[in-house]
């Protein structure tokens, strides 16, 4: 009887420990399964998206610069800033970490980039501005239960007014990220200033 009872709990130990991810250990694609995303991260995972996704690859070197600009404290949303002179493209791309459900109903993390050029980030900036300029009595005066939805392409936004500041939260492919207005008023600055 002894024997079986040493027999299970080391089975039980092993099955434990199954699951543990040892951050420190891992490299950093795996690493992201074992703690919460980071504007190093987004920074690392973005060079691969610009050269796959933004820009064309040739055998001669090509030159692009990739900054990050701004984190949401939450960490699900990174702003970050490109350019790349030989093909004349600039703008913003915006790092999405957040939970999925699986078919089989798990919880996983995922993360997500969405490119926006120069002129279309702009554009998106002015209209968040306008509509809080053109409504900030009507989110002011009910607190948290006045809300503005706005869209953008293929992003939704909704603007309320919690704690004594503007909060957005976009809406992209599945993900709910949380931008406080004044991050995205530095995200725009360093945007202009960067590109």
């Amino acid at each position: 009887m002894k024997h079986k009872l040493t027999i299970l709990s080391l089975l039980l130990i092993s099955f434990d420990s199954i699951g543990q991810i040892n951050s420190s250990a891992q490299p950093p694609l795996t690493s992201i399964l074992a703690r919460e995303y980071s504007k190093e991260m987004t920074l690392y995972l973005a060079k691969y998206f610009v050269a796959q996704e933004v820009l064309t690859s040739e055998e001669n070197a090509k030159q692009f610069s990739l900054e990050s600009l701004t984190a949401s404290t939450s960490g699900e949303l990174t702003a970050l800033s490109y350019l790349c002179k030989s093909e004349n493209k600039s703008g913003l791309i915006l790092g999405f970490y957040g939970n999925e459900i699986t078919d089989y109903g798990n919880i996983i993390k995922t993360y997500a980039f969405k490119e926006i050029s120069k002129e279309k980030a702009q554009k998106m900036f002015d209209l968040i501005n306008k509509a809080i300029e053109e409504n900030k009595d009507f989110l002011i005066g009910n607190t948290d239960e006045n809300n503005l939805l706005l869209k953008y392409e293929d992003m939704e936004f909704v603007i309320y007014f919690s704690a004594a500041s503007y909060k957005i939260r976009l809406l992209w492919n599945g993900f709910d990220a949380e931008w406080d207005f004044n991050s995205m008023k530095r995200t725009q600055k360093r945007l202009a200033k960067n590109i």
